[in-house]
């Protein structure tokens, strides 16, 4: 249990204490023999249950005194004896609370209780453990040694008004803004670092005016984090602006101590007066214990003989041992699922009942269950875990979703078309939806503000390829680009945060269909082409060019497109035909773009491990495993119908 003064750095710790003597206790003195028995005296209140440190022996036995209320204890640890009270000890002072144990049979009133068990040192407050049934009371024995204090969790924090000046420059060089120190970090743990500086700049000239804000988190002096924030206006006279940037990163250090620190500079601008200032920083880092769900895949999937009435399911896969641990029942007709960044929900959107199931990935428990539109086809939630985005098909809608309250929050009309393919913004300004028109392969593409629900239609009708329907959307890691592929050429926008989407020149190709970004890579993508060709693409974008295309051997069938989270791994799965087997081909993004090919019997759809190591193909009522380090297929999974959906890791595209 932690307690944190907002204004100082310093954590303020609370240990587990019994309601008389105010203090921990650790050990008692070793069992002697026991007492007389005396008179029982009346049971104290149970306190809440934690764990409970290793049995030891009670103190020497006094004179029988009633017993005192039962203190606070711990989280619950190894079992001691079936919660007995220890022994009495002299004038009737009360002593250490004896240890908790799972649940048991009550003690014969009168008999000799058995000995205290020795306290544990705090830790961490966690779940409360099963409350042992109370012992007969018998006599106390003497106070053991205090024991030592506990880990727990605390904040450090640094706030200023002071401001700083940014000299201009592209790039300038780097301010320091803000520093927290920490003491000692354990195994297992993590750091939030929380961080929002305000920005002040000014116009130089009455005309367009930008500026472009580098910043970066370091750890002990090493870079751990790096983003971007472009502001642009149309000054139509010389005006003062102010603009606060927010954002967090989740660092998981080694054990030893840190110090987290804040850097930001000018990368670039335009027509602004010298003078740029940060005005006010608040920077704080959050220790806690690591509390990782295990490393599951989910597949939902609908009935071998779907009739429309019967539940749906999701499979829990553990990927150790590739063996089903769990079906957890959802709606009719579930489809598209996704995962939160943070690990913790699993999205089922289930079509026939129109909603959306939500999953507890810590206890595979389906929390909230949500009324969506109609035929809700896809899901994405925002990288910065806040809300989740619902495409309703046959509603031509967007429903919204917060994450954290697990409600919804409004939703939105996409035009007149039928949204069909989602994906996120790197910075969680937009959520980018494609709609397929009544007419053909025609489409729209529209741009959610995740700030406040307005929509954006980048207006254009686009011509996306025949079915399946793909994902034809990508969005540049720094969040400033975006693509639309289309049949015979992929449309470029520059955006910004404020919603200003200016089209470059289209780019002419053969029938490109879907690609992703290559993070940190400086703008290069992987594409596939149509299903028809045997080659993907590999193209850098920069500015109103491009380097490229380069075209690397691929396989007739091309059908899903994924990077693995470490970024190391182009995985594309390969429908086949009557000349080609499919399977999955994996591309080395690091070596020479070298390329190796799995053989399966059919592959759709791709999802692969937070780690990296594993990628998981589906089949109709199948999915099948493949080692990433070795390039081989492992024994396939029988899922047990109609396989829809599949996620291991979160993912920013639908």
């Amino acid at each position: 249990m932690c307690i944190v003064d907002d204004k100082q750095s310093k954590p303020i710790f609370t240990g587990i204490t019994g309601e008389n003597d105010q203090e921990v206790i650790r050990e008692g003195s070793q069992p002697q023999e026991d007492g007389v028995v005396g008179p029982t005296g009346p049971t104290g209140p149970t306190g809440p249950t934690g764990s409970t440190g290793r049995p030891g022996g009670t103190g020497d036995p006094g004179d029988p005194g009633p017993t005192g209320p039962t203190g606070l204890t711990g989280m619950t640890g190894n079992p001691g004896p079936d919660g007995l009270t220890g022994i009495t000890g002299p004038d009737g002072e009360t002593g250490p609370s004896g240890s908790t144990g799972l649940t048991g049979v009550t003690g014969a009133t009168g008999l000799i209780s058995g000995p205290t068990g020795n306290q544990g040192p705090a830790g961490v407050t966690g779940l409360s453990g099963l409350e042992g049934v109370t012992g007969t009371t018998g006599y106390t024995g003497s106070n053991g040694p205090r024991g030592a204090t506990g880990a727990s969790n605390y904040i450090g924090y640094a706030r200023s008004d002071v401001s700083i000046t940014l000299p201009l420059g592209a790039p300038a060089p780097w301010v320091t803004l803000s520093t927290v120190p920490f003491l000692s970090i354990g195994t297992n743990q993590s750091v939030k670092v929380d961080v929002s500086f305000l920005l002040s700049w000014a116009s130089g000239e009455t005309s367009e005016t930008s500026i472009s804000i580098d910043f970066q988190i370091l750890r002990n002096g090493t870079e751990i984090y790096s983003s971007n924030s472009t502001f642009g206006y149309l000054a139509l006279k010389k005006l003062p602006f102010k603009d606060l940037i927010r954002f967090f990163y989740v660092d998981a250090p080694p054990e030893g101590s840190h110090t987290y620190t804040l850097q930001a500079r000018i990368s670039s601008f335009i027509n602004i007066q010298a003078t740029t200032q940060v005005l006010e920083t608040d920077m704080s880092t959050i220790v806690f214990n690591n509390v990782s769900p295990p490393a599951y895949l989910y597949v939902s999937y609908r009935p071998a003989e779907d009739d429309g009435l019967s539940k749906g399911h999701v499979a829990v896969v553990d990927t150790a041992s590739n063996a089903i641990i769990q079906t957890i029942e959802v709606g009719r007709g579930p489809g598209a699922v996704a995962k939160s960044p943070d690990g913790a929900t699993l999205y089922v959107v289930n079509a026939q009942d129109n909603t959306v199931s939500l999953i507890d990935t810590t206890t595979n428990l389906v929390t909230a269950t949500l009324n969506v539109g109609a035929n809700p086809a896809a899901v994405v939630v925002t990288p910065d875990n806040s809300k989740a985005y619902v495409a309703n098909y046959d509603s031509r809608s967007v429903t919204v979703i917060d994450n954290v309250n697990r409600r919804v929050l409004t939703t939105v009309s996409v035009g007149s078309g039928h949204p069909f393919a989602l994906l996120a913004s790197p910075k969680s300004w937009f959520i980018f939806v494609a709609t397929r028109l009544d007419q053909g392969d025609q489409g729209e593409v529209y741009a959610i503000s995740v700030k406040n629900e307005q929509v954006i239609n980048t207006g254009y009708t686009y011509n996306f390829v025949e079915e399946p329907q793909r994902n034809p959307l990508a969005n540049s890691s720094d969040g400033q680009m975006f693509l639309i592929f289309q049949k015979d050429r992929f449309a470029r926008f520059t955006l910004t945060e404020a919603g200003q989407f200016t089209p470059i020149i289209p780019y002419y190709t053969d029938g490109w269909v879907s690609g992703i970004y290559l993070e940190g890579s400086d703008n290069l993508l992987y594409i596939m082409k149509n299903p028809s060709s045997n080659e993907l693409v590999k193209i850098r974008i920069w500015g109103e060019g491009h380097e490229g295309p380069w075209y690397l051997p691929s396989y007739k069938g091309e059908r899903h497109i994924a990077l693995t989270p470490d970024q190391s791994k182009v995985c594309v799965t390969i429908a086949g035909d009557d000349d080609q087997f499919p399977g999955l081909q994996i591309i080395e993004t690091g070596n020479n773009d070298t390329s190796h090919f799995v053989e399966l019997p059919v592959a759709l759809q791709v999802a692969i491990t937070p780690d990296s190591t594993k990628a998981y193909v589906s089949e109709h009522q199948y999915v099948h495993p493949v080692n990433l380090l070795t390039y081989s297929a492992g024994n396939s999974i029988n899922i047990g119908g109609n396989v829809q959906g599949i996620a291991a890791a979160y993912s920013s595209r639908s």
